[in-house]
Parts: structure tokens; sequence; C-alpha cells
């Protein structure tokens, strides 16, 4: 099966480019925009434009959607993917969305039934809520969608972030790091895509996916930590975020003078606040989803990565 990745030079795509590209069953076909075109086998193909991407697509059985972006961008890449994916004749589409559709702090008892809101605090929440809207709108080619947690690796942002965090001393915990982090890591994400792909009762479906471990914050950063030489038992309780926290346009000198004191995005600060874990029964059933990566070799991993970081900056001063 020839797949493209659409978002193909990114955190995620590029491990979708790696796994499946050593699949005997699949060729990997990355599209990315101009700028990374130095990756093997891309095609130069922005994601808001739809005669580009027809053309980028051409000769794809399937396409995996796995840009980033502003909601702008995520509610605008819509409509070229699905009439780039006709042109191009795609049998089927795997979109990746997130479980952030159900909110950072979830309801008990939430699954892939549940409604959904298009008026939450977090910008970012609505915009996939209407992307996926507009997807189950079109009846062709035939789109399967998957909502992960927490995307997390050796080299992912929500560790990168965190150490940096442990680094200029802003790093803290809401309750400790107790709350739940519906954690997935890209492996594991790569499989559900792989079996979306293959399996024809997933046509029209959406999945939770995510680690088969509970996983507390904690859990998460503490091997940052080890990597680094710290701990997490010092850190201060997270501050009550001001407004603005999390935006982007916040000003150089704002940022500045918050460094060296706890501090935390309103975003996170929900995120950390979870206590539900969501449910990857569905696609345990219908996907035959395993997770090929266990908690424990994740956590060995980060571990190791940030342990090497260490002693690379140790080498260099």
């Amino acid at each position: 099966m020839k797949v493209a990745v659409i978002g193909g030079a990114g955190f995620i795509g590029s491990r979708i480019v790696t796994l499946l590209g050593a699949s005997a069953d699949f060729e990997a076909v990355p599209i990315v925009r101009a700028g990374h075109s130095n990756m093997t086998g891309a095609r130069i193909g922005d994601a808001l434009d739809q005669e580009e991407l027809t053309a980028a697509l051409s000769g794809c059985d399937a396409a995996i959607h796995s840009i980033s972006g502003d909601p702008a961008t995520i509610v605008g890449a819509i409509q070229p993917l699905i009439s780039a994916g006709n042109a191009a004749g795609l049998k089927r589409i795997v979109y990746l969305s997130s479980a952030s559709v159900h909110g950072q702090s979830p309801e008990p008892g939430t699954d892939e039934s549940s409604p959904l809101r298009g008026d939450q605090e977090i910008a970012y929440n609505n915009a996939k809520v209407e992307a996926e809207r507009r997807l189950r709108a079109k009846a062709s080619p035939e789109i399967v969608i998957l909502r992960p947690g927490i995307v997390y690796g050796p080299d992912c942002r929500w560790t990168n972030d965190f150490a940096q965090a442990l680094e200029d001393g802003s790093a803290c915990l809401v309750n400790r790091g107790e709350g739940i982090c519906n954690a997935c890591h890209v492996d594991n994400l790569v499989e559900a895509i792989r079996l979306s792909l293959i399996t024809p009762e997933a046509a029209g479906e959406t999945f939770i996916v995510g680690d088969v471990e509970t996983i507390r914050w904690r859990d998460l950063y503490a091997p940052v930590a080890a990597g680094l030489n710290r701990t997490l038992d010092d850190l201060p309780p997270a501050p009550v975020p001001i407004d603005g926290s999390d935006s982007p346009r916040a000003s150089w000198w704002s940022r500045l003078i918050r460094r060296r004191s706890p501090q935390i995005s309103r975003e996170l600060f929900l995120l950390q606040s979870c206590s539900v874990r969501l449910p990857i029964a569905k696609a345990q059933r219908i996907l035959g989803y395993v997770p090929p990566v266990s908690f424990g070799v994740a956590t060995a991993q980060i571990e190791a990565h940030f342990g090497s970081s260490r002693s690379t900056a140790k080498a260099r001063r």
C-alpha cells in the first residue's frame, strides 16, 4: 500500500514514515512543505493548497493527515484534504485528531460516543472538534479518525519542555503530578495508524488510542528528571495560570520576568488536573490494537535520552 504522510517532517509524521517504511506492506511517501524537501522520497505539498496537495498525493492509495498548526490551519486544511483526496483517488484517509476534543480534563465515562462541544476555553480543542465535524460530513474517501492523548517519545515537546523548565527553574506540578496523563507513545500511535489502514471495519469510525497502562504526569516526568540527575520531590505546586499565559503572543519581556519562578500554561494546568482515564477498548475490539511499546520501555528510552543530553552538555563545558 502506497501511503502519503501529510506532515511527514514533524515529530509524529517522521516516525510514521520510518516505521511504515520499514514494513514490506507499505511504501511511505512523506508530504512536506518547502524547506523540508531533503527527506528521502519527499514530495512538496502544502496542506492548505488543494492543487499542490492533489499533485503530491498522485499514485497513493491512502493518506495519513498528521499536520500541526494553529486553529485556523487545523480547520482550513480539511476541505483541501478531502478535495485532493478525491481527485487523487485515495481509498482511505486516517486523520489524527486529539483526545483534547473531550477537553483537557474530561468527564467520567467519556468515550468516543460522548458529545463534543465547540465552545471550550482552549481554541485548539474547538478547532479539532470542527475539523472532525467537517470530515464526518464527507462521504469519500473513507475516513478513520484517531484521538491520541499526549503523544510522547524520547525527543518530544512534552518531555523537552519539562526538561527546559527544570533547567530554568520554572518547573512545577499540579497536585504533585498525581493527575492522569492520557499518554500514547508515538510508536503505539503508529501501530494504531497501521491497523486503521488495513482494517475494513475501521471505515467511518473514531478511536481513542493510548498506552495500555494508567500513567500519571509524574510517571512521564520522572525519567526526564532522572536523566538530568534531578528529582521531582522538591518541585513547587503549580500556580493558577494568569490570563494569557498560554498565548503565543505573550511578550518576550513578560516571559522573561516569569523565568525562575513556577509557571504553567492554562492548557497544561488543566491536563495535569485530569482524573479520568480515557478508554482504548473500542480500538482494541475493532482494530485489534495492542500497543507494542510498554511504558517501562518508554521511560527507559526517555531517561537514556536526557542522560545522553546531560553528558553531551558536560563534555561541551
